[in-house]
């Protein structure tokens, strides 16, 4: 499953080279097979918030709030999760659950910070 999470991940960066279908159907595919997969059920509902024909944002953020859950509150999954509370307009929230993983370390706390302080400038 990391392949096809760093292929979602590529895509979501927008490198149009990696198939975005196929990526969105073996993802969704990952997610029945292994229910706990919340890296997975991350990748797939950020790739639904990007725009395009394949685009649900709704769905994309109910994923990313399972993933969420099911990670145990994995600030990697937090990160997610902003991303998509922040595409449906929920800015406050985002930037709620934003400075709550600020204050955790690692990549995801930095990450954090740094949205935040953009956020703003």
């Amino acid at each position: 499953s990391a392949w096809l999470i760093a292929r979602a991940e590529l895509l979501i960066a927008g490198d149009d080279r990696v198939p975005r279908v196929e990526t969105l159907h073996a993802l969704t595919r990952l997610t029945r097979e292994r229910p706990g997969d919340w890296e997975a059920r991350c990748a797939l509902g950020r790739l639904y918030l990007r725009e395009g024909v394949m685009q649900n944002a709704p769905l994309g953020e109910g994923l990313c709030q399972d993933a969420y859950r099911a990670s145990g509150e994995h600030p990697r999954a937090g990160l997610g999760l902003v991303e998509a509370m922040a595409a449906m307009g929920r800015v406050a929230l985002a930037r709620a659950l934003c400075v709550r993983i600020a204050t955790t370390g690692g990549a995801e706390g930095h990450a954090a910070r740094a949205w935040l302080e953009e956020d703003l400038a």
